[in-house]
């Protein structure tokens, strides 16, 4: 008798289980769908109420974060997805994620930090998209550089100057250190932007000793 009261009780949780496992599954789908329609305090509630019911999701919380972001809430949104990395650590969305949401923070180094933790978890295609967001974060930064004193100049055909040059900058060593595919992509620019400009001009915004 005691046995077959036991065996009643697990069905019963089972069944509990079940029940739970497709009302979450349905949120989440409500979310997704409300986070396509740019209905994102709709789908931030959905997710909400879904986490409510099973808080053991990484996913339900990376896509809570996503939603958090669209409505200027970085810091909710930094939390979810470490809530999210400490439910799987090795979830790169969740990488991604945070890293968005400290770049909105201004944390960028942090942001760049998280995103080679990624990367070195990430398979191929994962590893092109963290790759991708690295450039826009860089490339964004390097908008934000003013340049002073800009005056024509003649062409600099020598690139290897440039390249000799760049070098000794310290914030060019960092960058390339960091992310060595940039290093020809950097040289490039520089290349261009001394051609347009007064050949002192640093390219990180330094004096440099580059001389006509």
């Amino acid at each position: 008798e005691e046995c077959m009261e036991m065996l009643r009780e697990e069905l019963e949780n089972k069944a509990k289980r079940d029940k739970d496992v497709k009302k979450v599954m349905n949120l989440k789908e409500k979310g997704n769908k409300a986070f396509g329609q740019r209905k994102y305090q709709e789908a931030i509630d959905l997710y909400t109420l879904a986490i409510r019911i099973n808080d053991t999701n990484p996913v339900l919380f990376t896509n809570r974060a996503q939603a958090l972001m669209k409505v200027g809430k970085p810091m909710d949104a930094s939390q979810d997805c470490r809530q999210a990395l400490k439910l799987k650590p090795d979830f790169v969305k969740a990488f991604i994620h945070l890293a968005k949401a400290l770049k909105e923070l201004g944390e960028v180094q942090e942001a760049i930090d998280t995103l080679e933790r990624a990367e070195d978890l990430a398979n191929d295609e994962q590893a092109s998209v963290v790759k991708t967001y690295k450039l826009e974060i860089l490339e964004e930064q390097t908008k934000n550089l003013s340049f002073k004193d800009q005056k024509p100049s003649k062409w600099i055909k020598d690139q290897g100057t440039v390249t000799k040059t760049m070098q000794s900058e310290p914030t060019y060593l960092y960058v390339t250190m960091k992310f060595p595919f940039l290093r020809l992509y950097l040289i490039n620019i520089r290349t261009y932007v001394v051609s347009m400009s007064s050949p002192n001009i640093n390219f990180f915004g330094l004096e440099n000793r580059v001389k006509n």
